[in-house]
This record gives C-alpha cells, sequence and structure tokens, in this order.
C-alpha cells in the first residue's frame, strides 16, 4: 500500500545490502546515505580548510605537516582570490595557516562582523580557489537532512531541530527570547552527539552552505545561518568594513497576538540587560518606544521570530526606511534613518 499512495519510492531500486538511506524529499529519489556522503565529500572538500598557529607545523623533508591535534578551527573559502570565513570561536589571528588540500597560506587580513560571530579573512598568494555556494534559506525546515565537513575530510550525518534557538544556549528556556534588530540572537540548532571543532561547515545534501558550528551543548549543536554570513561578504567585498545597519530596538515576537489585528509582531521589550530602545539611537529619534508593537518594514510584514532582524539587515547605514507599529491599539508609521553599527576597537 505504501508503494501505490507513493510512487516516488516504487520507483526507487535500494541496493542490496543498502543499512541506511536519505530520502532528499517528496518526490525526490532515496539515495544511500554513504555514497551521498562521499559524492557529497568529493564535490565539496576543495571549499573546507583547517586554521593553525604559524608555529604547528612539522617540516619533514620538504615538506610542512600540520598535526590534526593542532587545528584551531575549521574555514570555508568565500572567493577565487582568497577570502575565507570562520567564527570567532576558532580564535584566529594574522600570521596563522590557512590550510587549503594541504597547501598552505598565510592569513594577511582579518574582520570580525559586528552583527554576528562571524569572522572573515584574507590569505596572502590565494588564486583560482574554489568558492562555496550558499543554500535557499527559504528551503530550510525543521527535520531536513545535513551533513558536516571536516578540515580533514570526515563526513557526518545530522538533522535540523530548528532554525529559531537562541544563540546563548544557557539562556534559561522560561525566559522570553529577546531578540535584537541589529545582532544575530538566534541561530539553528543541529541534533548531534558528536564533538566539532569549531567552524566546522554544515551542508544541505545540495551541498550548499546552511552555516557554521559555533557551540555544542547537551546534544545539540548550535549554527550560524549562512545567509548572515552571506551579507557580511557583500558587504566586506564591496566596502571594505561589514557595515551593518544600526536601529536599537530589542523585542519578542508575538506570532498570536488578541484583538482585532492580529497579526504577528514584534513587540520592543526591556529588561534587566536589553533596554527596549537604545537611548540616543535611530530608534529612538523616530519616537519608538518600549510597549510599541512592530508590524512591518518598508511594507514588508512580519511572519517568523527573526524576521525583523532580517528585514532590517537588508538595508545599510543611512537608509531611509518606514516601521508601522501600533501603540495602545492605535496604527503608526514612522520613517527611521539608520544609522551604522560601530566596530569595537
Amino acid at each position: 500500500m505504501l508503494f501505490w499512495f507513493f510512487p516516488e519510492v516504487r520507483q526507487t531500486r535500494i541496493p542490496p545490502g543498502t543499512q541506511s538511506v536519505i530520502v532528499q524529499g517528496p518526490g525526490k529519489v532515496v539515495v544511500e546515505e554513504s555514497t551521498r556522503l562521499r559524492e557529497l565529500r568529493e564535490q565539496n572538500k576543495r571549499v573546507v580548510a583547517g586554521i593553525y598557529r604559524s608555529d604547528a607545523g612539522l617540516k619533514i623533508g620538504d615538506t610542512m605537516i600540520y598535526p590534526e591535534s593542532r587545528l584551531l578551527g575549521a574555514a570555508v573559502l568565500l572567493t577565487t582570490d582568497g577570502w575565507f570565513a570562520a567564527t570567532t570561536a576558532v580564535s584566529a589571528k594574522v600570521g596563522d595557516i590557512l590550510l587549503v588540500e594541504s597547501r598552505s597560506y598565510r592569513i594577511e587580513k582579518l574582520m570580525t562582523d559586528t552583527a554576528s560571530p562571524y569572522v572573515m579573512g584574507k590569505i596572502a598568494g590565494g588564486e583560482r580557489l574554489t568558492p562555496l555556494t550558499f543554500s535557499d534559506t527559504e528551503d530550510r525546515h525543521a527535520g531536513m537532512t545535513l551533513w558536516t565537513l571536516g578540515a580533514n575530510g570526515e563526513t557526518a550525518k545530522t538533522v535540523l531541530l530548528s532554525d529559531k534557538v537562541q544563540l546563548n544556549l544557557n539562556t534559561s528556556d522560561d525566559s522570553p527570547v529577546i531578540t535584537s534588530s541589529d545582532k544575530l540572537s538566534l541561530a539553528l540548532a543541529l541534533e548531534t552527539q558528536q564533538r566539532f571543532p569549531a567552524a566546522t561547515p554544515v551542508f544541505d545534501l545540495g551541498g550548499q552552505l546552511t552555516g557554521l558550528i559555533f557551540s555544542l551543548s547537551d546534544g545539540r549543536g548550535v549554527v550560524l545561518p549562512s545567509d548572515v554570513l552571506q551579507s557580511f561578504m557583500i558587504n566586506v567585498l564591496k566596502f571594505g568594513t561589514p557595515r551593518r545597519p544600526f536601529l536599537g530596538v530589542s523585542y519578542v515576537f508575538d506570532a498570536y497576538p488578541a484583538g482585532e489585528n492580529n497579526e504577528p509582531t514584534a513587540i520592543i521589550y526591556n529588561d534587566q540587560t536589553d533596554k527596549g530602545v537604545v537611548p540616543k539611537s535611530p530608534a529612538a529619534r523616530a519616537g519608538l518606544r518600549t510597549g510599541d508593537q512592530l508590524v512591518s518594514v518598508n511594507g514588508a510584514p512580519l511572519d517568523s521570530i527573526s524576521s525583523f532582524f532580517v528585514l532590517v539587515q537588508q538595508y545599510n547605514p543611512g537608509d531611509n526606511i518606514s516601521i508601522e507599529y501600533r501603540r495602545q491599539s492605535k496604527q503608526h508609521e514612522t520613517t527611521v534613518t539608520l544609522g551604522e553599527l560601530p566596530v569595537k576597537k
């Protein structure tokens, strides 16, 4: 009966002796897990690198060997001329070594994102390298199959548990999820019992980057989403700096508000550690207050807990954006001129 209702399964031939398979999606082929992971490894091994201290290498004859025990963390290649990405958890320094398929390059430049723990760097002498491709966030959903590829070439299958986990896993589950308009507060959560080096990349079954592992705790891996890295990369390559917009709002998301206008909103929220509206910020100058219910940005509605952050991050410092909000059941609209999120010295 199963094969009658699901012809995509009926039409698939699973090799004898197969122990584990991956269903890529409705109507798509079922593939043997080990076969697909081998294919993906060969496809993506050129975009994954390892980071080492400059003195970690062992010279044997004319060859420099970098022991896996001295690995600081992983990195991924972003451009053909040597830009790469890692996370602050790697603690990379200028002068460290980026090892790409047994070829070593000196890191000559590093830049930390002002809105997330992502780090971008540039190596000396990089040319004709293979850059990665980014996954489509609209295809991302809980339960989807993902896989990791380490700097040592090892692969592992995993599953996306959630795309809305707090970046700080030490936060109590009972506390409200406070999100910032300017800083990445929410990340992806993976199911895993394994230990991975910092910044190990996570890919979808098309071989496109879903994100980099930032931390591990209690069978979960917290992954920085790739779309945040992509916007960081675009800004650095275009402007030479992260150049992130600054609004100055902290909020909690209300997916099911009561009342006549029951569309999802982001409620500006103030607690002991987060100010609802940062004093003298663009949001404060535009008249926004704690308790205001943010409804849309330039007409785009809020449809998820992270959408206000994502909508704001689409713009550049100096851009004017229109924010629709409710205050005491009355609808309002204000225009905000975005500032620039400062770079910490």
